[in-house]
């Protein structure tokens, strides 16, 4: 016959989250596992319940239970009714023990008036004091404390910690310390904690901007060397950048060996000055232009897309679908040798690690926070005939190309100026199924200041056209980390930055003297102002429209015209930016919808906070680098596409102009003919 179970409850006086109580199951845990019994939270009786044969296993289960729920107490809430319980009369009189709620029933033999209860430690916590004491490394404490900046409201630091930890702080200028009073246990903890990441803060170094160089071979299994050739010999390119930028920019070919020959050749689309002493690569090129542009709906994550069909062999082995830097990206699953599997593990780290910095610097940045690529073309400037003349590994692009020799990236994110070629890029990324917001706007750039001593401020307005609002004042972007990738053999390139600034204040002069003067045309977008004499003067504006497409899970297309506003002065002190007349170009950039959601956090940081998401939430855990991967893949889904455009465009205007030659053939024929 088996003894009889005896169950034990432990009431508290605090009420638990749902994340809490998960927190107490992981603790508890091993008590259930050490004890052989099952710990059950009563949410209606506020109580923990437990069962067991022994009374020596309950004490045990039991303190070590309360130390558990004492320790979590801290961050929870206490509640100011405790729920009833029903009291059942003993028959036999007992002695008043007078224990606490918060703790279970004591042997009687053990109860001792000196002990504490759980209520007194409580109230003993009201009013606790710290002190802080400042790192001599900190120069100037004020500074550290409250540091004014322009178009803000003055700073200070340590009464909005006090404020927001319900404390109250004094501070010794001597003695470098500052005592925090008041409050419960938490609340000084919160304090000291802030004080330590502010005074942490402003101590770091300024983050240096990170550039790195990658490249990307749609062919995973051939090895590949670096070859770079000036735009000027370039066919794709030439036309694409004007002569003042053609002269001195270089783009990377890449070189593969010929296995008959056992030479490096490049390209066969390179100019035949460049291929006198070199062979020719024979990538059986099709002239064929597909019948069809794919469309982004097309591409479904799982699913294969169709790549053949007049594309050429170095096209056919992008396989999109799968991960361009997992390890077992391969066809046939082992790719351990390829040097796809090399190149794909070193583009990984180098990300990985820049962006890692520039994440871990910007958690604790008030600051707008934007992480993006973005479709263009990465040139090469200050290229010497050392570096021009040879052939290179894509692992000494970074540290021996641009690091020993000089070399300078310098991307430009134009997708395009063409007007057809836009309208194909429209129909590829959706539809109006697809579209999630269009929008048109002015970014008045500017140097502005609200203070005859102090100095010029270069800030970006964006005024709503609609309202004719000033929807925002920012500093001009800073720009963290660019990870420039060029993709070999293809039309574009693309570029994942990570970029911060700061967020003014739009209601404050001179920006609100300025908008009075401000006015807008709904018709003709014709924009009228005065610039605010001293304080502000606007350099440029642009006149931007945007739209926004729905890829693929959680990825957004942005879609922007951008155009150069002629600006002409008046007599009078009027200005007038006319649109339609200045020089425009497209931008496509993509971006991830939950970063921006977890970025939005970084806007309402208070001093010494740091936000809620991790590095890990962003680029993905130690492992895998899940996040960060994706996006590389859905970058190089959108250069393949937009390439496949641009093809079927050129191939279009090949045969206009073609057409154009039969013709005036034909009308010489025709006036040969006459004459005759």
């Amino acid at each position: 016959m088996s003894s009889k179970e005896n169950t034990y409850s432990v009431h508290t006086i605090w009420a638990w989250t749902e994340e809490q109580l998960e927190e107490l199951q992981k603790l508890w845990s091993p008590l259930e596992e050490k004890y052989n019994s099952t710990i059950t939270y009563i949410p209606e009786k506020q109580c923990f319940e437990f069962k067991q044969t022994s009374h020596e296993i309950l004490d045990e289960l039991r303190n070590a239970l309360v130390e558990i729920l004492l320790k979590k107490s801290i961050d929870a809430k206490p509640i100011t009714m405790v729920p009833y319980r029903s009291k059942r009369r003993s028959k036999n009189p007992v002695r008043d023990t007078s224990v606490p709620v918060g703790l279970p029933p004591q042997h009687l033999e053990k109860i001792d008036s000196k002990t504490p209860s759980v209520l007194d430690r409580i109230e003993d916590t009201n009013g606790l004091e710290d002190t802080y004491y400042i790192s001599d490394s900190v120069r100037d404490v004020s500074d550290m404390l409250g540091r004014n900046q322009q178009f803000s409201q003055p700073c200070d630091y340590l009464r909005e910690i006090c404020k927001d930890s319900g404390v109250d702080g004094s501070i010794n200028m001597e003695r470098r310390t500052i005592h925090i009073v008041g409050g419960k246990r938490r609340n000084v903890s919160e304090a000291i904690k802030r004080l330590k990441e502010l005074e942490r803060v402003y101590l770091r170094p300024c983050f240096k901007p990170q550039e790195i160089p990658l490249v990307h071979y749609p062919n995973q299994n051939i090895f590949f060397k670096l070859y770079f050739i000036n735009i000027k010999s370039h066919p794709w390119f030439k036309l694409m950048f004007n002569s003042s930028i053609a002269k001195d920019a270089y783009v990377i070919i890449p070189a593969v060996k010929n296995h008959i020959t056992q030479k490096w050749t490049l390209p066969k689309y390179v100019e035949p000055e460049r291929n006198k002493n070199t062979a020719v690569v024979d990538n059986n090129v099709n002239n064929n232009a597909p019948t069809r542009a794919k469309t982004w709906s097309d591409k479904v994550v799982g699913k294969k897309v169709d790549e053949k069909g007049g594309i050429n062999v170095v096209m056919r082995n992008v396989i999109l679908e799968q991960n361009p830097n997992s390890s077992n990206s391969s066809v046939n699953g082992n790719s351990a040798g390829t040097p796809g599997k090399m190149l794909r593990d070193y583009n990984l780290n180098q990300i990985s690690r820049v962006l890692s910095e520039g994440l871990e610097y910007v958690r604790s940045q008030r600051e707008e926070i934007r992480l993006f690529g973005s479709l263009g073309k990465v040139l090469f400037t200050k290229v010497s005939p050392n570096v021009s003349n040879k052939l290179w590994d894509f692992l000494e692009l970074k540290d021996i190309i641009v690091g020993e020799h000089g070399v300078c990236p310098l991307y430009r994110n134009h997708a395009t100026t063409n007007e057809t070629l836009y309208q194909s890029f429209v129909k590829m990324l959706g539809n109006s199924k697809t579209i999630c917001s269009r929008s048109s706007f002015f970014e008045i750039n500017a140097n502005a200041r609200n203070s005859p001593h102090a100095g010029y401020t270069p800030v970006s307005m964006y005024v709503n056209c609609d309202f004719v609002s000033l929807d925002k004042v920012t500093t001009q972007w800073n720009q963290l980390v660019n990870v420039d990738w060029t993709v070999l053999d293809r039309n574009y390139d693309f570029e994942i930055s990570l970029h911060s600034r700061r967020v003014l204040r739009s209601d404050v002069k001179p920006f609100s003297t300025f908008m009075k003067k401000v006015s807008v045309s709904p018709t003709t977008n014709v924009i009228t102002y005065e610039n605010v004499t001293d304080f502000l003067h606007v350099k440029s504006i642009n006149y931007k429209q945007v739209s926004r497409y729905k890829l693929h899970e959680p990825f957004i297309a942005e879609l922007t015209r951008i155009e150069q506003v002629r600006i002409s002065e008046q007599p009078t002190r009027k200005i007038i930016g006319k649109t339609g007349q200045g020089s425009y170009w497209y931008t496509i950039e993509v971006i991830n919808d939950k970063h921006n959601k977890y970025f939005k956090n970084n806007e309402t940081l208070g001093p010494g906070q740091v936000t809620e998401w991790t590095v890990d939430d962003i680029i993905g855990d130690d492992s895998s680098k899940l996040h960060i991967v994706e996006y590389v893949k859905a970058m190089l889904l959108l250069v393949e596409r937009c390439h496949k455009l641009v093809e079927i465009h050129r191939e279009e205007l090949k045969k206009k102009d073609n057409m154009k030659k039969v013709r005036e053939l034909e009308q010489q024929l025709k006036n040969i003919s006459v004459e005759s």
